[in-house]
């Protein structure tokens, strides 16, 4: 984001923000980063967000890092929607139910000389955390309905076809259409089945791990296969809290014992019914999203600015309701005053309308290339 600082969020970027403003609702869409059109402000604030981040990885201040955080990642989405990207919504959606939960019990600063003995913590937004990774999951299985991934089983083919996108070894996949034929199916399976398994009652230490195994690996490939940014980490990161407890005891080489319950001020009422009426939001808002005609009497465009203002709001299209079909790369012509062109993208070389060896290659980084 530094270094994107100028051209994504400054007024002297290609979104100035009257330009920004007739985009979105402020009072819904409200931005820190809109506050001042200068690039000082917006590396001011980045900087900010760093240090929480940072503060929030040593587990110092941990809720408040995290409220600092989730505040400064939706400041900043709001000032440029142009550039997000799914793992922008993964991120924010995290920090926002883990805001609810005691990150800082455990492995960071906040926790040296307090009692290490096994804990367990049991609230709405445990449940919300979990069904929000379920969500991601199902409703973009629900929203592939397109014959790509349900019939013909070429989704694969497609999305590996996408210059844009795939790397040297998604186009050696490629090769292998009978393969790609299947591993369309088995995607779609996984995704609408796979969260299932790390909620079987029993032996369920195994299956959650199994279910964190075969997740991992599902990102791994797309990691592997296509240029998609963060996001396959981010979803792997996102997976960490399905891990049963005999794992962190394992690796933090403590034996197993009884657990105790572990309570907060998390644990209120108050706070436990707002987390329990944003994940019914959550939960409404992507059924709206695979039917809008059937759930727009439950959750009506009036009730929209109630889960933007918590940024609640998330659209899980992940090459849904079937990979692109057309293809292409960009080309920013410009005549100098010696009738020579140059391309501007590409740091003033020559203009060439040939297709470069790679596309995916192309861009600078993800944002850029979204």
């Amino acid at each position: 984001a530094l270094t994107n600082a100028r051209a994504f969020y400054s007024a002297a970027g290609f979104l100035p923000r009257t330009l920004s403003w007739t985009m979105r609702d402020s009072m819904v869409n409200w931005s820190l980063h809109a506050v001042s059109g200068s690039a000082s402000w917006q590396i001011i604030l980045i900087l900010i967000q760093l240090s929480a981040a940072i503060a929030l990885l040593l587990g110092w201040r941990t809720t408040l890092a995290t409220i600092v955080n989730w505040v400064l990642i939706c400041s900043i989405q709001n000032r440029n929607p142009v550039v997000l990207f799914g793992g922008d919504v993964v991120i924010r959606m995290l920090l926002f139910w883990s805001i609810f939960l005691p990150l800082g019990k455990r492995w960071s600063l906040d926790a040296r000389g307090q009692d290490s003995a096994a804990t367990v913590q049991l609230s709405v937004a445990t449940l919300a955390l979990l069904l929000q990774v379920c969500c991601i999951y199902w409703f973009t299985a629900k929203l592939k309905w397109g014959v790509e991934w349900t019939r013909d089983g070429t989704a694969v083919y497609y999305a590996l076809s996408i210059d844009q996108f795939v790397k040297p070894f998604g186009i050696w996949l490629r090769g292998f259409p009978t393969f790609g034929h299947w591993l369309t199916f088995v995607i779609w399976w996984v995704e609408c089945i796979g969260p299932f398994v790390a909620f079987i009652p029993w032996r369920t230490a195994f299956w959650r791990t199994m279910a964190v195994a075969l997740f991992w690996g599902l990102h791994i490939g797309l990691g592997l296969c296509l240029r998609l940014g963060p996001f396959p980490a981010i979803m792997m990161v996102f997976w960490l809290p399905f891990l049963p407890t005999s794992f962190w005891d394992w690796l933090q080489k403590r034996p197993a014992s009884a657990s105790k319950l572990e309570r907060s001020w998390r644990d209120r009422a108050v706070a436990q019914a707002f987390v329990l009426c944003c994940l019914v939001v959550v939960v409404i808002w992507n059924l709206r999203s695979v039917n809008y005609e059937k759930w727009r009497p439950l959750f009506p465009n009036a009730w929209s600015p109630v889960a933007q203002i918590f940024k609640l709001d998330q659209y899980w299209a992940l090459f849904a309701p079937h990979p692109l079909s057309d293809d292409g790369w960009l080309v920013l012509d410009a005549e100098l005053k010696d009738g020579s062109h140059v391309d501007l993208l590409r740091t003033g070389q020559p203009t060439s309308f040939l297709k470069p060896e790679r596309i995916s290659a192309e861009f600078p980084d993800y944002r850029w290339h979204k």
